[in-house]
């Protein structure tokens, strides 16, 4: 991804970032579908905003070709892969889905193009996430 596209999306997150886009965000995504109700049913909330708000962090990060972003992907890979969570495709894009309408809420500069980047800012970080979470439980040996 040229890093380019990545600035704008960088700025929106500066714009937005902190505990309005994260409850806004987990107010949708706990309302989209049973499954994310029940993986969250025993979350600490507060908690769990400071991570999400990381997380989008090492996406960005990730995006820009940041070493910090690469860690931070790895790490999300394994918290949330075949071995752990099992979050799958479908998931991640009901998760972007809601995250950027949590976005286009909060942003006084939401635009289609800014919408656009930050799909693509997204999709190649959980693309990247599904992708290590599938090699690593290809390379764990079998039970």
């Amino acid at each position: 991804m040229d890093r380019a596209d990545v600035q704008p999306v960088a700025r929106s997150f500066v714009r937005v970032k902190g505990d309005p886009l994260a409850r806004t965000f987990y107010d949708r995504f706990l309302a989209s579908d049973p499954e994310v109700r029940r993986l969250f049913a025993h979350t600490d909330f507060d908690r769990q905003r400071d991570l999400f708000l990381h997380g989008i962090y090492s996406l960005i990060d990730y995006a820009r070709g940041g070493a910090t972003g690469r860690l931070g992907i790895k790490r999300l890979a394994r918290l949330h892969g075949p071995d752990s969570m099992q979050v799958t495709r479908p998931m991640f894009d009901l998760w972007i889905v809601c995250l950027l309408a949590a976005l286009g809420e909060h942003d006084p500069q939401w635009s289609p193009e800014l919408r656009k980047r930050w799909e693509q800012v997204l999709r190649n970080g959980t693309d990247a996430m599904i992708e290590l979470g599938r090699a690593s439980a290809q390379a764990s040996p079998s039970s």
